[in-house]
């Protein structure tokens, strides 16, 4: 697995970027890259720049804690695993009236932050979330799905699902509530390919790493995810196996707080990360 992510130091028309180190050093300055690409357990994804909030080390304080693996935290409170195979990082600092060239100590750092609001979603979502600690929304007028079942095959998108679970395993049938009230059930391909609500084109999910699909998402603190006026949809089911895997997950390690917080427009996940709760 392997985060390539080249941020090269320019003289102008650079990111902002906020770098924590675990001696409490923080480097603020800029770095030129239009996208970083991940590459783990879902494939190679490439991420847009001004999607991104955050990169944090998967567990732990720092990248050499995890191994060089890290989470990388979208605007909107989506997160992607993987690893960092190459993390050289360079960004220039304003110091003196010129820009210094930096070479940052990555097995040191403890959170990569850029300039950037949260994004707190507001349309009708699914969230997905997988056995290797992603989780993030996606776009159900954009995804479609191919369910096999005893009446051939159905072409849906996901926003005609009420819910999907499967009956027994992942890899086994599936069953799919549609908003016409129709329950069909069926297989699904080895892999979903599902197009989030921010960041990636299209991400490619195996069945056997799907802990949770799952109809709404995360709103901001004392907002209501869906007009009072309309009806809510149900709810999802999940089927015994899934919900006792997700009952037994251990709570998530408590990393070190990033060193720049919101007030000076630095991304910050923590709101986020709580309303996911």
């Amino acid at each position: 697995m392997l985060l390539a992510a080249l941020l090269a130091c320019h003289a102008s028309d650079g990111t902002p970027v906020g770098a924590t180190l675990d001696d409490g050093q923080i480097l603020v300055g800029e770095v030129t890259t239009d996208t970083l690409t991940l590459v783990g357990e879902l494939g190679r994804l490439s991420v847009p720049l001004d999607a991104v909030g955050m990169v944090v080390p998967v567990e732990g304080r720092t990248l050499a804690d995890s191994h060089g693996h890290v989470t990388l935290w979208l605007r909107d409170g989506s997160e992607f695993a993987g690893a960092w195979d190459a993390p050289e990082l360079q960004m220039a600092i304003a110091a003196g009236g010129r820009r210094v060239p930096v070479e940052l100590p990555t097995d040191r750092l403890q959170a990569l932050q850029l300039r950037a609001d949260e994004q707190w979603p507001v349309d009708d979502r699914f969230r997905v979330q997988t056995l290797w600690g992603d989780d993030f929304l996606v776009d159900p007028t954009q995804t479609r799905l191919t369910l096999q079942g005893d009446f051939g095959a159905f072409e849906l998108t996901l926003a005609e699902c009420v819910y999907l679970e499967p009956v027994g395993a992942q890899t086994g049938p599936w069953r799919v509530q549609l908003a016409t009230g129709t329950v069909l059930v069926g297989r699904l391909p080895e892999r979903l390919t599902l197009v989030p609500a921010l960041g990636p084109d299209a991400v490619s999910v195996p069945l056997t790493g799907l802990k949770r699909i799952s109809h709404g998402s995360w709103t901001e603190p004392g907002e209501s995810q869906y007009d009072e006026s309309e009806q809510r949809p149900a709810p999802p089911r999940m089927a015994a196996p899934v919900a006792a895997a997700v009952a037994a997950e251990p709570e998530a390690q408590q990393l070190a707080e990033p060193g720049l917080d919101g007030s000076g427009g630095w991304f910050d996940n923590r709101r986020l990360s709580s309303s996911k709760r």
